[in-house]
C-alpha cells in the first residue's frame, strides 16, 4: 500500500477535517432547528439530531462518492430556507397535533425524492448546466441567502429573546447584551484577522476557539454564564428527558405507516384535492387565472364560495378530470375502462380522491368533452 499521498496530505486532511467539523456541525444543527421551528418546541431534538445525521452522513458519502477539493460537504442554507418553507405549509393546512406528528415523515420523503433527483442530475451531467446560468443571478440567488442567514442572525448576536424580527432587533440598540456583543465581536475579529498571521490554522478554527475563550473570560466575572439551567447562550439538552435516542428514531420511522401519497402530493402542492373546496397548490383556485391548457382534478359539484369553478374553468380552457365519489363503493381504485383515455382519467381522479368514484368526463385544452 502506497501512504505516500496519505503522508503528505496528512496535516491538511486534519485541519481541513477538524475545520470542517467546527463549521459545518454547528450551522446542520441551526439548520434542522430552523426547520422544524414551526412544529414547535417539542420538535426541537428532532431537528438538531437530523442536522447532525445528515452532516454525519455527508462527511462520509461525498469523500467516496466524489467531492471537489478546498470544499466542504455539509447541509446548505438554501435547502434549509425550502425545507422550512415546505414545513411552514403543510403546518398551515392542517396543525393539528395528529397531523404535525406525521410532518418529519413526508419531510423525509421529500429529502429522499430530492436526493434522487440529485443523483440522477449529476449521472446526466446535469451539474454542467449552471454555465448557462448568468452570473448576475447565482451571485444575488446566493447574495439573498446571506442576508438571509444575517437577518436571522443579528438578533441572536444582540442577545435578544427568542422570536425578535431583525428590524425590532436593530431599533433597540439600548436591549442589546453586552456579553453577546463581545463574544460574537472577538469570533468575528479573529475570523477575520487570524489568516493575516497564522497561516498553519484554518481561521475558522482560530475564531471559534477565540470565542470559546472570550465567553469562558466573561463567566469570570458573571458566574451565571457557567450554568446551563435558564441559561440564554446554552442551546440545552438535545433529547428530551427519559427519552433515548432509539426511541426517538423509533417513533420517527413508525410514523410513516400513517402517511398517504395523495397527501404528500396535495401538501406539496402537486395534487388537487376537494369535497367542498377544491385545491391547487393549497390555494382555493380561481377560474379567471386559468390559463388554457392547465391540468386539474375535481369532484362533480365541487364549488368554492358558492361558485361552480369547474365550469368556468373549463370554459376558460382548462383540461379538468372530473370523478363523482361512489360511498356505496368500498376498497382500492378500480379501472375497467380499456380506453387508454379512460384508464389515465381514472387512475389519476383515484389517485387524487379518498373514495372510490366514476369517471365522469375529461376536457380537452379546447373546454370541450373528449370522453
Amino acid at each position: 500500500m502506497d501512504l505516500t499521498h496519505l503522508k503528505r496530505n496528512l496535516k491538511g486532511d486534519l485541519f481541513g477535517g477538524l475545520a470542517a467539523t467546527l463549521v459545518a456541525l454547528p450551522s446542520a444543527i441551526a439548520f434542522g432547528l430552523i426547520i422544524f421551528a414551526p412544529l414547535g418546541a417539542e420538535y426541537s431534538a428532532r431537528g438538531a439530531i437530523g442536522g447532525i445525521l445528515g452532516c454525519i452522513a455527508i462527511g462520509f458519502l461525498a469523500p467516496l462518492l466524489g467531492g471537489t477539493a478546498r470544499l466542504v460537504s455539509a447541509p446548505c442554507a438554501p435547502a434549509a430556507a425550502v425545507l422550512s418553507v415546505f414545513v411552514m405549509e403543510m403546518v398551515r393546512r392542517d396543525g393539528s397535533p395528529s397531523a404535525l406528528a406525521l410532518v418529519p415523515a413526508y419531510l423525509s420523503v421529500v429529502i429522499l425524492i430530492s436526493a434522487g433527483l440529485q443523483i440522477l442530475a449529476g449521472t446526466l451531467k446535469g451539474g454542467r448546466i449552471i454555465k448557462y446560468i448568468p452570473y448576475p443571478v447565482v451571485a444575488g440567488y446566493l447574495s439573498g441567502v446571506g442576508l438571509l442567514i444575517f437577518t436571522a442572525q443579528l438578533p441572536k448576536l444582540a442577545g435578544m429573546p427568542k422570536g425578535t424580527t431583525f428590524f425590532a432587533a436593530l431599533s433597540s440598540p439600548g436591549s442589546w447584551q453586552t456579553g453577546h456583543l463581545i463574544v460574537g465581536g472577538v469570533t468575528m475579529a479573529a475570523m477575520v484577522l487570524a489568516p493575516r498571521f497564522i497561516k498553519a490554522i484554518p481561521g475558522a478554527i482560530i475564531a471559534l476557539f477565540s470565542g470559546v475563550l472570550a465567553y469562558f473570560a466573561l463567566a469570570l466575572t458573571d458566574s451565571s454564564l457557567l450554568t446551563t439551567v435558564g441559561n440564554p447562550a446554552v442551546i440545552g439538552p438535545i433529547l428530551p428527558k427519559n427519552v433515548s435516542f432509539a426511541d426517538m428514531l423509533s417513533a420517527h420511522f413508525s410514523s410513516f405507516g400513517g402517511m398517504r401519497l395523495a397527501d404528500l402530493m396535495q401538501r406539496a402542492g402537486f395534487a388537487p384535492g376537494g369535497a367542498s373546496d377544491v385545491s391547487v397548490t393549497g390555494f382555493a383556485i380561481d377560474h379567471r387565472k386559468v390559463a388554457p391548457g392547465t391540468v386539474f382534478g375535481a369532484f362533480q359539484g365541487a364549488a368554492v364560495n358558492g361558485e361552480d369553478f369547474i365550469a368556468a374553468a373549463i370554459e376558460a380552457g382548462a383540461v379538468a378530470i372530473i370523478a363523482r365519489p361512489e360511498a356505496r363503493v368500498a376498497g382500492a381504485l378500480h379501472i375497467a375502462d380499456a380506453q387508454p383515455r379512460r384508464a389515465f382519467a381514472q387512475l389519476a381522479a383515484g389517485f387524487f380522491a379518498p373514495v372510490p368514484h366514476t369517471i365522469v368526463a375529461v376536457t380537452g385544452t379546447n373546454g370541450k368533452t373528449s370522453c
